[in-house]
């Protein structure tokens, strides 16, 4: 599973037997249909939120390179990346161009992501799960828009019923 995941930037797991993957970051189940999105906003749900913006790592293109047995040599796979920044090159070879295309792309995916993280502290929304997106409005402007749900931890205490959701950038 680390394999699918890892080449295809794909959320895997067991399930009744079965091997299931999906998209990771895609808003959709395995058999396709939209998984739902939280919605935040001030006045209605939203109790605390905190961003962090990364400086790195930024990333406009990723490189990974296949070996070309009849050239007999290196080849590149340029895909593109998170929004701005050098070229991220990818050290070790792969055996052929589609496998290089499949890990270059996921390593773009998953710089793309990883450039801003979110914590939402929200009134008790029990239906909240990993891979939804949270959809954020009346905030602000770096922070109004669609996130990418990673986590989710209910909390029942003295204070009441609350959600924390941490995020990160759809990729």
């Amino acid at each position: 599973t680390r394999y699918l995941r890892s080449r295809f930037d794909a959320v895997v797991t067991v399930k009744d037997g079965n091997l299931v993957a999906a998209e990771r970051g895609s808003g959709l189940s395995v058999s396709g249909l939209p998984l739902g999105n939280v919605t935040i906003a001030p006045g209605r749900n939203l109790i605390s939120y905190s961003t962090r913006w990364r400086d790195k790592p930024k990333h406009a293109e990723v490189e990974a390179g296949w070996f070309d047995r009849q050239a007999a040599k290196r080849q590149p796979v340029v895909e593109a990346g998170g929004t701005d920044g050098p070229r991220f090159r990818m050290r070790s070879p792969y055996p052929d161009e589609t496998e290089a295309k499949d890990y270059a792309a996921s390593l773009g995916k998953q710089l793309a992501r990883a450039e801003a993280n979110a914590t939402f502290e929200i009134e008790g929304e029990p239906n909240a799960f990993a891979e939804q997106l949270a959809i954020c409005t009346g905030v602000g402007a770096d922070v109004d828009g669609a996130w990418l749900i990673n986590d989710v931890t209910l909390v029942i205490d003295d204070s009441g019923f609350s959600t924390t959701l941490d995020c990160e950038l759809p990729g």
